[in-house]
């Protein structure tokens, strides 16, 4: 009987110690993996964020280039110091809807310091 209940202490023992090394390296396991993940999100964002920096950076650069296109434009130039004629301001938004359509731009479109208009 008491050979039993030793064998029975024993074995209890080595389970409550195999449990334990189980609990521990799944504990290790979790932390090492929700580090892991957390790393791997942040160069994610990071690396989502330097596109899209890029993307807008590009855009708004490409944009800068068509206003100083524009702004330096004899024609247009030429044009806006004769705007009165009712054929000169069909001639214009002819010009700039080729703009648009060109460039792919959704709107195309001059302000007149002169006259104060604004030609789309």
């Amino acid at each position: 009987m008491r050979q039993n209940r030793f064998l029975f202490m024993y074995n209890a023992l080595i389970i409550a110690i195999i449990c334990l090394v189980f609990f521990v390296v799944q504990n290790m396991d979790v932390r090492y993996y929700r580090e892991l993940s957390t790393e791997q999100a942040q160069r994610s964002v990071d690396m989502i964020s330097e596109q899209i920096t890029s993307k807008i950076g590009l855009a708004t650069q490409e944009q800068c280039v068509m206003a100083r296109t524009l702004a330096h434009d004899r024609s247009l130039i030429n044009w806006l110091k004769a705007e009165e004629t009712a054929d000169a301001q069909k001639e214009l938004i002819g010009y700039l809807g080729d703009f648009q359509l060109a460039f792919g731009y959704n709107n195309v479109f001059v302000v007149s310091a002169k006259s104060g208009y604004y030609y789309y």
